[in-house]
């Protein structure tokens, strides 16, 4: 699986989304943000654009495993379900291939100053 990989944003756990989220699943803010990668993960095997057809969030829980996961995501605003399905907002931002490859650039960059 070479290649597959979703990054993981600095402070994650401690943003307020997540913080919220932690409170409506009775988990602390660490396991959230983990438990929010799980969904990311499973979101890049099911959509390139973001957009899930046919599912709620509700669906995403159950989907997942994870009881409440989508509809407490869904609460801040990082799952909006839309008439035939959900979506994930700013999708392309982290888990396009475009945007994979900016950070793949930058890293390099930052590698190659360093070495010098």
């Amino acid at each position: 699986m070479a290649g597959h990989w979703i990054p993981w944003e600095i402070g994650l756990h401690q943003k307020s989304e997540v913080t919220r989220m932690a409170k409506v699943c009775g988990v602390h803010p660490h396991e959230m943000a983990a438990r929010c990668m799980i969904v990311w993960s499973w979101a890049q095997d099911q959509t390139v654009d973001g957009t899930v057809s046919g599912l709620t969030a509700a669906d995403v829980s159950l989907s997942i495993g994870i009881p409440n996961i989508g509809e407490s995501m869904q609460s801040v605003g990082w799952i909006v379900e839309l008439e035939d399905g959900i979506a994930f907002p700013n999708w392309e931002r982290f888990n396009g291939r475009p945007s994979k490859a900016r950070m793949k650039a930058a890293e390099r960059k930052r590698t190659q100053r360093a070495s010098r």
